[in-house]
């Protein structure tokens, strides 16, 4: 619950997201930012803003990075490894690489321009041998010296570092056979899963030892949920995934960090699992999923999970006018009343459907809501 801000003290930014990471009250509503590459270049002509830091020091938002790290936020430099074009960088055909040794590319769809997986290098995998010789990626392959200085220049914004995810092995196997094989080849993607979490475990190790102190909060994003249920049963993720994410959030904890668990959909009932192996805090918070409602969550995980989300980008932003984005985040604050342990996020990456006018009423909203002045332009 955000008292009256006489009460509580001012707070910096990344003294305030912390606060309510940890269920603490704040000061003001604590607010995060995710957003697509035209929705970002949108705000830069309209605030008339030019890197990711100004355009947070313009708008209500108190944290860095977390998602999209390569581009807007912090993340060590690849220098080492296979010769590949990462992205920002494309190639002419609008296609680059990934660390994981898949390519993406560019597409426009109704909610904007977004990027695609091309191809599944080991969709023909017949056995671990052949897991075995794809070039997995090796924490060697980076240079670590730039991360503090990185998180410096976040300011006082709560530095989130983005992971990644298990779920990198669905575009590497198509993700169709990802889901079939933890039933019918377990040994696959066993292999697959371990080669991925041994990687991450040295990657996120010399990270956090490279940021010293830093880095505040690490999310692993993997899915579990569609709008309806979820995508696996809990002995799936049991099985597979939930020994891997224990192992990633005991490092992030050694490093004094908090542990982020991003998964869309309806998961409530993975929610107690995720509490169970050091999930801190649970993104997006899609509040329209089956079983996702602000007061139950609260209700029954208040207590021991923070929630960092809500703000509804498939319906609201996209259908709805000004009054209504206003509306819906007076109610999804009164949904989260009797938790301190909400930040207000979108609900996933604001995406280039989202007209320019409910961007500006969201996070002008959310200054007015905090006392801060209007978004200029």
């Amino acid at each position: 619950m955000i008292p009256p801000a006489s009460q509580i003290p001012p707070m910096r930014r990344r003294e305030r997201i912390l606060a309510a990471a940890h269920r603490r009250p704040t000061d003001v509503i604590p607010s995060g930012f995710k957003a697509t590459d035209d929705v970002i270049d949108r705000l830069h002509r309209h605030l008339g803003t030019g890197d990711l830091g100004s355009l947070l020091e313009a708008l209500p938002v108190d944290t860095h990075g977390g998602f999209n790290n390569c581009l807007y936020g912090v993340y060590p430099r690849y220098v080492g490894g296979p010769a590949r074009v990462l992205y920002p960088d494309c190639r002419a055909d609008g296609t680059w690489d990934t660390i994981y040794g898949y390519q993406r590319h560019w597409s426009v769809a109704a909610g904007g321009r977004t990027d695609e997986v091309i191809g599944h290098p080991l969709a023909d995998a017949a056995g671990p041998g052949d897991v075995a010789r794809h070039e997995w990626p090796q924490a060697d392959w980076f240079d670590y010296t730039t991360v503090a200085r990185q998180c410096r220049a976040a300011g006082d914004h709560a530095v989130i570092f983005n992971l990644g995810g298990l779920g990198h092995v669905a575009n590497l196997l198509g993700f169709e056979r990802m889901l079939t094989d933890m039933l019918a080849d377990p040994p696959v993607i066993e292999a697959c899963f371990d080669r991925l979490t041994g990687f991450y475990l040295d990657f996120l190790d010399r990270t956090l030892r490279a940021a010293a102190g830093g880095v505040d909060i690490v999310v692993v994003q993997d899915d579990f949920g569609t709008q309806q249920g979820p995508l696996m049963s809990l002995e799936t993720y049991r099985r597979f995934y939930q020994p891997r994410h224990r192992q990633i959030f005991e490092v992030v904890h050694r490093h004094g960090a908090m542990a982020m668990m991003h998964s869309c959909g309806a998961v409530f009932g993975f929610i107690p699992d995720f509490i169970s192996i050091g999930a801190d805090i649970l993104d997006p918070i899609q509040t329209t999923a089956a079983g996702m409602e602000p007061a139950r969550l609260c209700h029954e995980f208040g207590g021991a999970l923070c929630f960092h989300g809500g703000i509804d980008v498939q319906g609201v932003l996209v259908t709805g006018g000004p009054d209504d984005v206003r509306r819906h985040i007076d109610s999804l604050l009164d949904g989260f009343a009797e938790t301190d342990g909400f930040i207000l996020a979108p609900s996933h990456y604001i995406q280039g459907d989202v007209h320019l006018g409910n961007l500006l009423a969201m996070y002008g909203h959310i200054a007015a809501l905090r006392g801060e002045p209007g978004l200029r332009g």
